[in-house]
């Protein structure tokens, strides 16, 4: 019966009755999409993004507003991201998806969740069953994984809840691709850092000392002042600090889980007594072990602050300017720890 409603409202809109026989040769990537009204633009513009990450596209994809449709098969659509309808080769996205509205808002991660979603689709259109269309989908998320062009830790969270699906679509042989909530994945409270397997420093006193001061720093992002410190900082180009993060879809304590610590002490800034080094945009931070060890022993905050120092350059932060010392200023001012009763400390 669900079915049945769908396409009665796909028909009522004026889409039901899209075919391919109207193709001459392969159009390109934007005439392969029918979408219409105020929002048609970005929508458009969105699902060319999230289609250029497939290895081949679908033959159509059609945008539908469930706004528009009747009340009990707008009820069913809001439950939606996307559906096909049996022997038509077109790709219908919901327009109140959550998938498509973030991808409209350039968020990364909505953008290869819509890829996979369409992907989905696509096998659907192709005959293929519900099975074999999740088996595609999350191969495809796996290649995102491993290529590095999601966040691992988010991703690896998405890939976890498409394989939780309700078996129940497998028994109907359903086509529609039921949303999963991009937001809670998102904004899932972050893994603890579990012993930080990404420090890789030899020498066990200056591990030790990188450890628990990146306990600290974890702790410290996770304050409402320091995670605002994003917004007080540019890239050279002028971009907030804060975009560069947002397309990643994590939040600050995560990013921190994803970089990587090695030992830079061999290399020419730690002759010079720096504390570490990185190439702003770049996730490996360079520590130069004699000066984290003499540092962690002298001032534990002032640790905190050079680690999270170094964060920033990996967002894309540049120096002088500001000033080296400068940057760890404002970082010490805005990540200072907190009482017990909620303020801050000195």
């Amino acid at each position: 019966m669900r079915r049945a409603l769908i396409v009665v409202a796909v028909a009522g809109l004026g889409l039901g009755f899209m075919g391919t026989s109207a193709l001459a040769g392969p159009p390109a990537v934007e005439s392969r999409i029918v979408v219409d009204g105020p929002t048609a633009i970005g929508e458009r513009k969105a699902i060319v993004q999230a289609m250029r990450l497939l290895a081949r596209l679908p033959e159509r994809v059609a945008v539908i507003d469930a706004e528009q449709a009747r009340p009990d098969v707008k009820a069913t659509l809001l439950r939606l991201d996307a559906f096909t309808i049996r022997d038509r080769r077109v790709v219908y996205v919901v327009r109140q998806s959550a998938l498509l509205q973030g991808a409209v808002r350039g968020k990364a991660f909505h953008t290869f969740a819509l890829a996979s979603v369409i992907w989905h689709e696509m096998a659907h259109a192709e005959g293929a069953d519900e099975r074999e269309a999740r088996r595609r989908e999350q191969s495809l998320w796996t290649t995102f994984v491993r290529d590095q062009r999601v966040d691992e830790i988010t991703a690896l969270r998405y890939l976890e809840s498409l394989a939780k699906r309700p078996d129940a679509q497998l028994l109907a042989g359903s086509s529609e691709h039921t949303t999963v909530s991009p937001e809670k994945i998102i904004n899932a409270h972050p893994a603890s850092p579990e012993n930080w397997p990404r420090l890789h420093i030899p020498d066990p006193v200056g591990r030790q000392a990188a450890s628990k001061a990146l306990a600290l720093a974890w702790e410290r992002l996770a304050q409402p002042d320091c995670d605002a410190v994003l917004t007080k900082f540019n890239d050279r180009a002028g971009r907030p600090l804060a975009d560069h993060l947002a397309g990643l879809s994590v939040d600050l304590q995560t990013y921190l889980t994803m970089l990587v610590f090695i030992d830079g002490s061999r290399e020419a800034p730690c002759v010079t007594g720096t504390f570490a080094f990185t190439a702003p945009g770049t996730r490996v931070i360079r520590l130069c072990v004699e000066a984290l060890k003499r540092t962690w022993f002298q001032d534990q905050e002032h640790t905190v602050a050079n680690f999270i120092h170094e964060v920033l350059h990996t967002l894309g932060l540049g120096e002088n300017p500001p000033s080296s010392a400068e940057i760890t200023r404002r970082v010490e001012t805005a990540c200072r720890p907190q009482s017990s009763s909620g303020g801050s400390t000195r």
